[in-house]
């Protein structure tokens, strides 16, 4: 019995620790299940609700910032749109602080983030952040597994920096076209969300491309000199081209220059406007900073300039760039600029005159022309140059998910290099036409009270010269029997002399032949005689010629305003345009330099011999500038 009892007991205990051990398991199951719970039923809670409530007006975003990250080179991308300086313009600090020409296009991108709803959830865990393409862009490092996986973010604040909309958007769902992975920082949660965001990070679309904004049917002046150099022993060696100038009186007439043989050569006119409209359609394709020490008349900057190392360092970075400072043909104590591919001067109606520098050829594709690289300094190999900037370019940052319509596609780039590109504006009164002239005030050929100036009665005018003989003979024309008095009755005393005779003669030829002198009234009147006739018209009296006079006084002072205002827009035109290429090397596309590359022969057709060879002009000195110290 004793035996049994005790195996009864041992099988007892033995159920015990099982049904023990199960009660433990379910346990431990709810405990897990009633721990998870809650955040599935959050996450699940959430669906259909907008990530920023609170963001509603789009007005309210001031800046924009836009990351992701180069797979291919392994570094980080950014766009940012933000107000910067004392004045507060918003400007985009990663294109070099290049101001901002489309206000309004923030506020359109802030207006299609808002109101993105959180759609169905794809995971709450961080692990597989890298699975659909969110992982966070700004961060201090990045897993080698999850570089693929890399998300683009998208930042939007206010006027005081705060965060109105924070999101990293990932990979399109394979299941919903048009939808995309979405989380925000902080949160592990990953929502497939519709997202239709308008937003681009082309430089070109932020920015005024119109380089120069001239309406190419006011202009009236063209220069274009073909030059180019070389660097020889530190030296700048010109190599002459041709020099050529065209202008017209206005808009309306013929193109004309004096460099060409009227006999065998003339201008062609097609050609000249087909280049006008490749000058008027020139559009920025990207931006470099101008170094320091380079004022916006384009020449160095005395004050920044102190040593003749400081002007060696900034001819090397001019020559990386297809530049160089040389001493001027005019004036050899003075430097101007320089370009590898020659200039072209452009002048219009509105008294504006630009003046274009080609320097080398840009070889980075469009994305790097707008991302821009770091300048560098040294010229003698520009081809590493030209890598360099290649190398330190970046990308575009959108995608389908976060491009406008219209963006520019690899097959759509040019396979023609850009080109580096100097501008300056002057003033130049003479395009302006004629100053206005001042109307010519009619003569009154009478005095107060239709009096004639000399009248005797009028004793209060005074005697002019040569008028009193005049007025003599008159009175005794008038008074023929001598009652004047003493001196009108005398008559001539005659001498004997046959002199005196001979002059008596003389004076009695001319009184019999001659008709009687006139004053300056009696040819007053004979000319408003002789005006009856013309036209067949009667002559216009005084008071009519006055009141046409002031009417003309009255259009000419109004002329003068208006040209005083052209001068003043035109000035201030010039001031304006200046302060932003003074900054500046801008990029243009190949296409745009090629229509603007012109020889003599693309402007001037041959009659019938060819056209005669220019005449080489001569070389420029070395680069040594008197006055500065060595270092």
């Amino acid at each position: 019995m004793s035996k049994i009892s005790q195996t009864t007991q041992s099988e007892a205990r033995r159920t015990q620790i099982l049904v023990s051990a199960a009660a433990v398991c379910v346990l431990i199951t709810v405990l897990i299940k009633w721990s998870s719970a809650p955040a599935a039923i959050e996450s699940q809670g959430q669906i259909d609700t907008p990530f920023y409530p609170e963001f509603e007006d789009p007005t309210l975003a001031q800046s924009l910032g836009v990351y992701a990250f180069d797979t291919e080179n392994v570094e980080p991308l950014a766009f940012e749109v933000s107000r910067t300086g004392l004045n507060e313009k918003r400007t985009l600090p990663t294109r070099h602080n290049y101001p901002v020409a489309a206000e309004d296009r923030l506020a359109e991108t802030a207006g299609s983030i808002i109101g993105i709803t959180r759609g169905a959830l794809a995971t709450r865990w961080e692990k597989e952040h890298a699975k659909y393409g969110v992982v966070d862009p700004r961060q201090d490092s990045i897993n080698v597994t999850d570089v693929e996986g890399v998300g683009k973010r998208i930042v939007i604040k206010g006027e005081k920096e705060d965060v109105l909309a924070d999101y990293i958007i990932g990979n399109e769902s394979p299941d919903k076209p048009g939808a995309y992975y979405v989380r925000i920082p902080g949160d592990d949660n990953v929502y497939i969300c519709d997202v239709n965001i308008q937003l681009s990070t082309k430089f070109s679309d932020w920015i005024s491309t119109d380089l120069l904004d001239v309406d190419s049917s006011g202009v009236v002046y063209l220069s274009v000199e073909t030059y180019s150099f070389d660097e020889q022993g530190g030296q700048i060696a010109i190599e002459p081209g041709d020099e050529l100038m065209f202008s017209k009186p206005n808009a309306k007439e013929n193109w004309t220059t004096e460099v060409i043989d009227a006999e065998t050569e003339e201008v062609d006119e097609t050609k000249i406007r087909s280049t006008i409209n490749a000058l008027a359609s020139i559009r920025i394709a990207g931006v470099r900073q101008k170094n320091q020490g380079l004022t916006p008349e384009l020449t160095f900057d005395e004050e920044r300039i102190q040593t003749q190392s400081d002007f060696q360092r900034l001819q090397l970075d001019l020559l990386a760039r297809g530049y160089a400072l040389g001493q001027s043909d005019e004036d050899p104590e003075q430097l101007r600029l320089f370009s590898r591919e020659g200039e072209i001067h452009v002048g219009s109606e509105d008294g504006i005159v630009y003046e274009l520098y080609f320097g080398r050829a840009f070889t980075g594709e469009a994305g790097e022309i707008e991302f821009g690289g770091e300048d560098v300094d040294e010229p003698e190999a520009p081809e590493a140059a030209e890598a360099t900037d290649a190398e330190d370019s970046s990308a575009e940052t959108e995608d389908e998910s976060v491009t406008e319509k219209g963006e520019e596609t690899e097959g759509e780039k040019s396979g023609s290099p850009g080109r580096y590109l100097f501008v300056r504006a002057r003033f130049d009164e003479s395009f302006l036409g004629d100053k206005p002239v001042a109307p010519t005030a009619p003569v009154n050929p009478k005095g107060d009270n239709d009096e004639t100036p000399d009248s005797p009665d009028d004793a209060d005018s005074p005697a002019q010269p040569g008028k009193e003989a005049e007025n003599a003979s008159e009175d005794s024309n008038e008074d023929p029997e001598g009652c004047q008095g003493e001196e009108a009755t005398k008559p001539a005393e005659v001498d004997d002399s046959s002199d005196d005779e001979s002059s008596n003669v003389d004076s009695n030829d001319e009184s019999e032949n001659d008709p009687p002198a006139k004053d300056e009234s009696e040819d007053s009147e004979a000319t408003a005689e002789s005006q009856e006739e013309e036209n067949g018209e009667p002559a216009k009296t005084f008071e009519e010629l006055q009141e046409e006079y002031e009417a003309s006084l009255a259009e000419y002072e109004a002329a003068v305003r208006l040209y005083d205002e052209r001068v003043r827009e035109a000035q201030e035109k010039v001031d304006e345009s200046n302060k932003r290429y003074a900054l500046w090397y801008y990029v243009i596309s190949g296409e745009s330099f090629d229509a603007l590359n012109l020889e003599r022969d693309d402007l001037v057709k041959v009659k019938g011999e060819d056209a005669p060879t220019a005449p080489m002009a001569p070389g420029i000195p070395g680069l040594n500038i008197p006055g500065l110290p060595g270092n």
